[in-house]
């Protein structure tokens, strides 16, 4: 990754809606990374909280980077609706479920929350793009955060000490994901706001169990 693009953490959530919620949010998870390939953007998913039912998420995380990648996460912040009847329960009347998506900031290089006593090392081959060069070295590397149990990997960079720098901001984003979403639950302030917002102009609509915009 070079050094002028940017890198942003989108967190999707289904705040403390129904099971029907937590589908659209793994609908719009594969619509974002999928919309990404076409718009010069890398999207990579970090972290899948799964929801009540099996192949749904609560929340989720993923990091986008590219010189584009601001203006694509533009387009996505906001509250997102789904329009489509459940497929959990037959016969249920409502049809509209909703889904908000957010930017996740980081905290300064001074204020991070994951200390390096905290985290064990594996060093492994780099695989993937890059050339044979990649393949020869091992550059790649594995972390796993002690005090959660956390592990992920970085081998973008020929560098050993770039990788661990990328790994050690994953695992900065996925606590700081999981921790917004754990402070909003606590907050049931924040989940009255949460359906007030459901009723203004979603940012995108989707329909039908397609997950398709007309």
């Amino acid at each position: 990754m070079s050094k002028q693009e940017t890198k942003l953490w989108l967190q999707i959530t289904s705040g403390q809606g129904p099971d029907e919620c937590a589908l659209a949010a793994r609908k719009l998870v594969s619509r974002i990374m999928k919309d990404a390939r076409t718009a010069e953007t890398l999207a990579e998913l970090l972290d899948g909280m799964e929801g009540r039912k099996r192949g749904t998420y609560s929340s989720a995380l993923l990091c986008l980077s590219g010189a584009k990648s601001e203006a694509f996460s533009k387009v996505w912040v906001g509250t997102i609706q789904w329009i489509c009847e459940s497929p959990y329960r037959n016969g249920y009347k409502r049809k509209n479920w909703f889904v908000g998506v957010s930017l996740i900031k980081l905290p300064s290089s001074e204020n991070m929350a994951v200390r390096s006593c905290d985290v064990t090392w594996k060093t492994m081959r780099a695989s993937g793009p890059g050339g044979q060069h990649m393949n020869t070295t091992d550059s790649a590397v594995q972390a796993t955060h002690k005090p959660t149990g956390l592990q992920v990997s970085a081998g973008d960079a020929r560098s050993q000490h770039v990788n661990k720098k990328l790994a050690l901001e994953k695992l900065e984003a996925i606590l700081a994901s999981r921790q917004q979403e754990s402070l909003a639950k606590q907050k049931q302030d924040h989940w009255r706001k949460h359906s007030n917002l459901e009723r203004g102009n979603p940012v995108k609509v989707f329909f039908g169990k397609e997950f398709k915009q007309r």
